[in-house]
């Protein structure tokens, strides 16, 4: 049974950790053309990140600005002014016993996935 494009391109975006861009220039390469691509429009590195913790601290204190928002995650740009405080937001609760054990889970993965993304940069 045949899926949307954009349907199928999300579902494989989502399975390998990689932006739809990145996808359709290996496609057009695959293809045997060569993309033309001008710094100023590759957007910037990102990371994704679950909502509730990011949900959480939206109420209690700053938060870098999202890219994109879905209902599993939230993708935040790693060169936002505002993650290193938003990181050490996660900490703090990681270690808070008075938050509940979903909102340390969160952070905990929240902390996991910015520090890969940190390293693979």
């Amino acid at each position: 049974m045949p899926i949307p494009l954009r349907r199928g391109l999300e579902r494989e975006a989502e399975r390998s950790g990689r932006s739809l861009t990145e996808i359709i220039i290996e496609a057009v390469q695959q293809s045997g053309i060569e993309p033309v691509v001008h710094e100023d429009e590759i957007a910037p590195k990102a990371v994704r990140v679950p909502p509730a913790f990011y949900d959480f601290q939206a109420q209690h204190g700053g938060v870098p600005a999202p890219q994109t928002r879905t209902s599993k995650h939230v993708s935040l740009r790693l060169d936002d002014p505002a993650l290193p405080s938003f990181v050490e937001a996660a900490r703090r609760c990681v270690t808070d016993e008075s938050h509940s054990l979903g909102l340390r889970k969160s952070a905990r993965a929240t902390i996991n996935m910015i520090e890969r993304a940190d390293q693979e940069n």
